[in-house]
């Protein structure tokens, strides 16, 4: 089960970024491809870095071919420059939020954040936190909208979201909480 979630197939891949320049990314494209082959509706991806044509084309892919994108913005702190892949176009980008609902002090902050949810570990009491802990829950909220990739699933998973979304910060869409915060309380 994945954050309170119904029971399905749920794949990982760890992708370890000490080996020599440019493998990380190719190891992360490899398993994007694979799961394009695989079908696989919505995918999560907990990791940040620089902007890289080679990922952004796999993304744009993908998009392109249905698949649902959520991604963690990062954890720079707001006053950091975009990371990908959550900067990329029809990527979900989500940030974090404490059990008061305050965005992280650690969480990025720009255009690129589209949700908050809780960014605390899944029984909130340990020390662990940060955007990687929020953006599986959006991929879980998506993943109950979309069963196979379909064009366009990712705007309309987004405006579903934006819909339900509670506004947090200033009025409307701003660049600490984007639409707002999606998913159960912290």
């Amino acid at each position: 089960r994945l954050a309170g979630g119904a029971r399905g197939t749920l794949y990982a891949a760890d992708l370890w970024c000490g080996d020599t320049v440019g493998r990380a990314t190719l190891g992360l494209v490899d398993a994007l491809a694979w799961m394009a082959r695989e079908r696989v509706p919505v995918i999560n991806i907990s990791l940040v870095g620089p902007d890289n044509p080679v990922l952004a084309r796999a993304v744009a892919a993908l998009v392109a071919r249905g698949h649902v994108l959520v991604a963690a913005v990062g954890n720079d702190g707001p006053a950091a420059p975009p990371l990908y892949p959550a900067s990329y176009p029809g990527v979900i980008g989500v940030s974090g939020v404490d059990a008061k609902l305050r965005a992280l002090p650690e969480a990025a902050s720009g255009p690129q954040v589209d949700f908050v949810a809780s960014g605390l570990d899944g029984d909130g009491r340990r020390a662990l936190r940060g955007t990687s802990f929020a953006a599986p829950i959006v991929a879980r909220l998506a993943a109950s909208r979309v069963q196979v990739p379909a064009s366009g699933a990712g705007a309309q998973v987004q405006a579903a979201l934006a819909a339900q979304a509670r506004d947090l910060g200033a009025p409307g869409r701003d660049p600490r909480y984007g639409d707002g915060l999606v998913g159960a309380s912290p």
